[in-house]
């Protein structure tokens, strides 16, 4: 073997050992952890990401852990997206445009008002004008829960004259609403089940929730029940725009379960074909958060120690705890639930770390047997270069 060999060896050598382990495939996702910060508070807790990576939810402030404060992290910065008025607000949900929904009071004396925030907007109090109260549904109170990427806002409100909150749609230019707030609709109730709350929404306008905890699925005229898993509750929490859609249900004799719903779903329990049951980390209880267009799922799960543990479910691979899959950029972090997953496989939840509750956003590590080939292939083309030099 001459120098030339022995040195394109030695080197490719080294950069297999530096793939470590992980030189073959790996049977599971592997994440590097990023802790997205606080408002100088003891806790912050995520719920939307889109598809740049940013984020909201909302976080407490110094001198008072009651008080939160609704924040967008975008760039590595965390930052306050101030309120309607008064001292308090929480974020819910992300678009990719970067606007956020959620609900702020916008006086010391008033309920909370559901709110979009605008990069840029013009629509609020001259205080924070990129907050904009959207109404409600003729009642004092109303919260934003999640926001697509057309600029429709999911929540539930308080109406006039009615004892039971509702859930809505919004819609910017929408007319399918009262008098009052025509932009905002009603999206009623099941039969007989009242009260009813929109949780989340597709691109297409396609809304879940539930009406008195029994899960439904909004096709943009009707609203569909879920069904449950045998018991008695079946709050939807998230739908993707193929309309999967996932929650909790209820599982007698007791727990509740994380499940995936598809309209047409055939691979569901006996009583329910459209209702799989997505099962556990080894508990009785546990939720799924979020579902992107791939099918991954997200949420949390008692472990068999009774611990609350974030998880990764897919379809090959089932369920996966989401705290044996980060590297060591998570030392010190127990991840207990995770809230929301976008189309390249970023994951933001929240969980405790060094005493505080803290957020995160996962993001996947490429494949390392991918970095090798590349760096393999670079090496013979380095070779042949010298080769064809020394020829």
């Amino acid at each position: 073997m001459n120098s030339i060999r022995r040195a394109f060896f030695a080197l490719l050598i080294s950069a297999l050992g530096a793939a470590g382990p992980y030189s073959t495939l790996r049977a599971a996702p592997l994440y590097q952890l990023t802790d997205i910060g606080s408002l100088s508070g003891t806790e912050t807790y995520a719920y939307g990401i889109n598809a740049a990576g940013e984020v909201a939810g909302y976080a407490n402030v110094p001198g008072n852990s009651q008080l939160f404060r609704a924040f967008r992290y975008s760039n590595g910065q965390i930052n306050d997206l101030g309120t309607l008025g008064h001292v308090g607000a929480f974020a819910h949900g992300i678009n990719d445009q970067g606007q956020v929904a959620g609900s702020s009071p916008p006086t010391a004396s008033s309920d909370h008002h559901a709110f979009v925030w605008t990069p840029g907007g013009t629509g609020g109090p001259p205080s924070n004008p990129q907050m904009r109260d959207i109404g409600s549904l003729g009642g004092t109170y109303a919260v934003g829960r999640d926001i697509n990427n057309v600029g429709q806002i999911v929540g539930v409100s308080t109406m006039s004259g009615v004892p039971f909150q509702r859930a809505f749609l919004w819609t910017p230019g929408g007319t399918g609403g009262p008098p009052s707030n025509p932009q905002m609709k009603d999206l009623g109730i099941l039969p007989g089940q009242s009260p009813s709350e929109a949780l989340g929404l597709n691109d297409g306008g396609h809304v879940v929730g539930h009406s008195n905890d029994q899960g439904f699925f909004y096709d943009g005229s009707t609203m569909i029940g879920v069904g449950t898993l045998g018991g008695g509750r079946s709050p939807a929490l998230a739908v993707n725009n193929l309309d999967q859609v996932v929650g909790a249900s209820d599982v007698l004799p007791n727990g509740l379960t994380p499940y995936l719903w598809t309209i047409d779903g055939t691979d569901g329990v006996a009583t329910n074909p459209r209702m799989r049951n997505l099962g556990s980390l080894g508990g009785l209880f546990g939720s799924a958060s979020d579902i992107n267009d791939a099918g991954q799922v997200v949420g949390e799960s008692l472990t068999s120690s009774n611990a609350t543990h974030a998880f990764l479910w897919t379809t090959a691979q089932g369920m996966l705890d989401l705290n044996d899959l980060v590297n060591a950029s998570a030392a010190g972090w127990v991840l207990q639930v995770a809230t929301g997953i976008n189309e390249r496989g970023q994951i933001v939840g929240y969980g405790q770390h060094l005493g505080q509750t803290r957020s995160f956003v996962l993001t996947p590590v490429p494949e390392p047997s991918t970095a090798v080939l590349l760096c393999a292939g670079s090496l013979c083309i380095a070779l042949a270069a010298i080769r064809q030099r020394c020829g």
